[in-house]
């Protein structure tokens, strides 16, 4: 068996850059050979696929369907390492950074005579990996148009963290210090682990964090005395890309209650609902992620500048709209940076399976000379 260890910088899909790595490796490998591909995301393995090469070979020449090749992908040991085989792995450059423009856009509806009210600005956000599993984050927001009227006009720092992941095991812990969305500054932690083959993940977070607002020149802060956090199970079902997330939470206002997600991906862009209940009241909406960068970013280099891979919109209605004339803001959570979930979204075997015929599109994408050449070991 031969081992691909590998970290996607040049395509905004995980299933699609695998099929890029895998055609590079099929080109030479015998048709005995099967070929372990392990992505990798900040220098950590994220999981594992062993692909049979004469089964690839049947699934490029049409031979067989994309359905019959996926159930001949081996999952087995997702969140094991190989012991077995030689490992092409090349050199992992540090640091390595990431410059995203997102845009920034809210819209709050109001009552007849003020039907809604828009804030309009850019968020530039910079991502400094620094070694295997530490990155240093910060995020800024520069306002265009303001009728919210909540903040100054003028740019702001809206997250700065320094972050650590840690695969011990089949565990995985996320840590987090620093300024976090919406205005609070502090530390979180997350921790998470798989069951059933990557169908089930289950686990929780908890924020620890007090008051922080950078504006005018000035920085107002707190003490750190606010506790938050959630405990979830997330399901992701074997066929339509299908995903359903039970989670009981502690919001930043001292409400609790359960909330349910469930959402579904189409390729690249995902369509989700949420329905939630606290002790103050019920609310609910709807959240779209769509992609704004293309499908292939140029060439990595050590920074690069680019639009998010996703991007989300999200609207949301309670049941208590209004008391006193003031809008009452409820179900507010923590940001301290990307959620755990969006870690593994694309390295569950359930889509994998669903989005295979990726792989197909792959070809036109030659791969790496250097992986070519290792790849001569495999036969």
């Amino acid at each position: 068996m031969l081992v691909i260890a590998y970290e996607n910088r040049a395509f905004r899909n995980e299933v699609l850059a695998a099929g890029v790595v895998m055609a590079a490796a099929a080109e030479t490998a015998s048709d005995s050979c099967r070929i372990l591909l392990m992505p990798h995301r900040n220098g950590i393995p994220m999981g594992r696929v062993a692909v049979a090469v004469s089964a690839y070979r049947s699934f490029m020449a049409g031979r067989i369907d994309a359905k019959n090749f996926a159930e001949s992908l081996d999952f087995k040991g997702m969140d094991r390492s190989p012991n077995e085989g030689s490992v092409v792995q090349g050199p992992r450059m540090w640091p390595l950074a990431d410059l995203t423009i997102h845009p920034g856009f809210t819209v709050q509806f109001g009552n007849y005579d003020d039907p809604a009210k828009i804030n309009l600005g850019l968020v530039p956000e910079l991502t400094l990996d620094v070694w295997r599993g530490g990155s240093v984050s910060g995020r800024m927001f520069f306002p265009l148009y303001d009728e919210l009227k909540i903040y100054s006009l003028e740019p702001r720092l809206v997250r700065l963290t320094l972050s650590q992941t840690l695969n011990v095991s089949r565990y995985w812990f996320f840590a987090r210090i620093g300024v976090f969305e919406p205005d609070r500054w502090g530390m979180a932690v997350e921790g998470l682990r798989f069951l059933f083959s990557r169908s089930v993940l289950i686990g929780g977070k908890a924020e620890y964090t007090g008051f922080f607002l950078n504006q005018e020149s000035m920085i107002k802060y707190s003490s750190w005395e606010t506790v938050t956090g959630q405990l979830y199970t997330t399901y992701f079902a074997p066929r339509y890309d299908l995903m359903m997330r039970l989670a009981y939470n502690k919001y930043l206002f001292s409400e609790k209650g359960p909330s349910f997600m469930i959402s579904r991906k189409f390729a690249d862009i995902e369509i989700g609902l949420l329905a939630a209940k606290t002790n103050i009241d019920e609310f609910g909406g709807i959240i779209l992620k769509v992609p704004l960068a293309p499908q292939k970013s140029a060439n990595p280099q050590r920074l690069r500048m680019r639009l998010p891979e996703q991007h989300t919109w999200k609207y949301e209605s309670t049941s208590l709209a209004h008391t006193q004339g003031q809008t009452v803001q409820t179900g507010i959570g923590i940001t301290s940076g990307i959620e755990a979930i969006e870690w593994f979204r694309f390295f569950v075997p359930s889509y994998i399976k669903n989005n295979i015929s990726l792989w197909v599109h792959a070809r036109q994408w030659t791969g790496d000379q250097a992986i070519q050449q290792k790849i001569e070991r495999c036969r």
